[in-house]
């Protein structure tokens, strides 16, 4: 099979640094072979230790699909989405689909969750995993 893929990647416009094109490059390299260390190529661009700063979650049955689903907003932030997925990972949640708005430097993701085993995700539980995920997000231990 054959794939062609275009992919445009800049920080607010602007090209990326030489250093963070040659991670990214390498990085997409690593992947397609199958030995992405991502711990290890994004340690360089950010703290992977830090928190986030002003983050909202919220849980909620969305009524069309159906599905449990997480509310994520926060400031654009070096790491976000990795520190999101990490975070979406300690609470042993699967993401079945994601939507994702930019705008005005603010970034809101919708996941849409299954539990552990495929579940459907009660929704007292979800408010505590909501909470989870934002403290979790913000550094603060959980």
């Amino acid at each position: 099979m054959l794939v062609f893929i275009k992919l445009v990647i800049s920080r607010g416009g602007k090209a990326l640094t030489e250093k963070t094109s040659e991670n990214v490059c390498r990085a997409i390299r690593e992947s397609l072979a199958g030995h992405f260390e991502v711990e290890e190529m994004l340690a360089v661009e950010f703290n992977l230790d830090s928190g986030l700063e002003e983050v909202a979650t919220e849980f909620y049955v969305d009524p069309v699909f159906h599905l449990p689903a997480l509310l994520i907003e926060a400031d654009n932030q070096p790491g976000l989405f990795y520190k999101v997925m990490y975070a979406i990972w300690q609470e042993d949640l699967l993401v079945v689909n994601a939507n994702l708005l930019v705008w005005r430097g603010r970034t809101r993701l919708i996941l849409y969750l299954l539990g552990p085993n495929e579940s459907l995700i009660p929704e007292y539980l979800g408010h505590k995993i909501a909470e989870g995920v934002r403290q979790r997000l913000m550094g603060e231990r959980y």
